[in-house]
């Protein structure tokens, strides 16, 4: 999916025609809106949609097969084959955890696993667990 789709979303929701009355409707400048669709800034959209609480309008559709989805991403983020470079992962095909993921809040898992996707692509990894580690160890 790219910006541009999430983008005429948002049009079709607000019923305009254009990328200026589109950001009069939400607030925001025409400049801004052109930006997300040049450099496909999804997460930019999803945030302003949150805010604007039309978050499960503009992507409902997606959140419709979102278990399908999560499970698939949510099994590669935990995957338990040979290729995997962590040694803590653990495959979660019919088990607890992956009831309790799908239970979450969407959106919120949505942006774990795109923090994960960017993360893992600028091989960054420690960064996340890092963050998750300390997380977990204020809690007690």
């Amino acid at each position: 999916m790219t910006a541009d789709l999430y983008i005429e979303k948002m049009m079709e929701y607000f019923k305009v025609f254009t990328l200026n009355e589109l950001a009069d409707k939400i607030g925001i400048s025409q400049q801004a809106v052109s930006g997300w669709k040049k450099k496909n800034a999804i997460l930019a959209i999803k945030k302003r949609c949150r805010e604007l609480g039309i978050y499960t309008e503009i992507f409902g559709d997606l959140n419709t097969n979102v278990n399908n989805i999560q499970n698939s991403n949510i099994n590669k983020v935990f995957d338990h084959s040979e290729n995997s470079q962590s040694q803590d992962s653990i495959n979660i095909n019919n088990s607890p955890l992956c009831e309790k993921i799908t239970k979450m809040n969407q959106s919120i898992v949505s942006s774990f696993i795109d923090a994960y996707n960017i993360l893992e692509k600028k091989e960054n990894l420690k960064k996340l667990y890092d963050i998750l580690g300390e997380i977990q160890f204020n809690q007690k």
